[in-house]
Order: structure tokens, then C-alpha cells, then sequence
């Protein structure tokens, strides 16, 4: 699995350009605790559905999958929160 999250990059006249970058989250192997791994694998899975829906939304200019780019990247934060406060647990020893 690829994702790609949004960055803002100067373009052409020095106007701020939406750029997609690929990061290859799979070249790693999978967190070793199934629960911390499932909040892991969704946060990715959410970042790339606010990627894609920010650049299309400004490709078209469409207002709704702009604002859809906040919800996706606030549930994607919260299985973030998740993965990282199991860790934290098994760190120590209160899993």
C-alpha cells in the first residue's frame, strides 16, 4: 500500500500548488500487535482518502470534497491516536 498526503509546494508564480507524495508505509512490516496494527493500517487508509479527495476537490473545485478532506484527516488523527496509545500500553506493561 502507497499513501500519498498533500503538501502545499510553491508552483509556478510562486502560488501555492497541491502536490501528492507517495509514501511506501509498506515497505515496512506490519506493527506486531494485531489491535495497535488495525488503528495503524486505517489512519493510513484515511490519509489517502483525504489525499485523493483534496487534490480532486481542487482539481474541480468542488467545495464538498474539500471540506470531506477535514473529516477524513480527523478520523485518520483519531486510529493514529488509537495505534499510538496501545503502544504506549504494551510499552508499559499495562496491555
Amino acid at each position: 500500500m502507497n499513501v500519498s498526503y498533500p503538501i502545499l509546494s510553491t508552483g509556478r508564480g510562486g502560488h501555492p500548488r497541491l502536490v501528492a507524495k507517495a509514501w511506501p508505509a509498506d515497505c515496512y512490516g506490519p506493527v506486531p500487535d494485531a489491535q495497535a496494527q488495525r488503528h495503524w493500517s486505517a489512519a493510513l487508509d484515511q490519509y489517502q482518502q483525504a489525499a485523493t479527495d483534496c487534490e480532486a476537490g481542487v482539481a474541480g473545485k468542488n467545495q464538498a470534497l474539500i471540506t470531506k478532506v477535514g473529516t477524513d484527516s480527523h478520523i485518520a488523527s483519531g486510529d493514529l491516536d488509537l495505534a499510538t496509545a496501545r503502544i504506549m500500553r504494551i510499552i508499559n506493561g499495562a496491555a
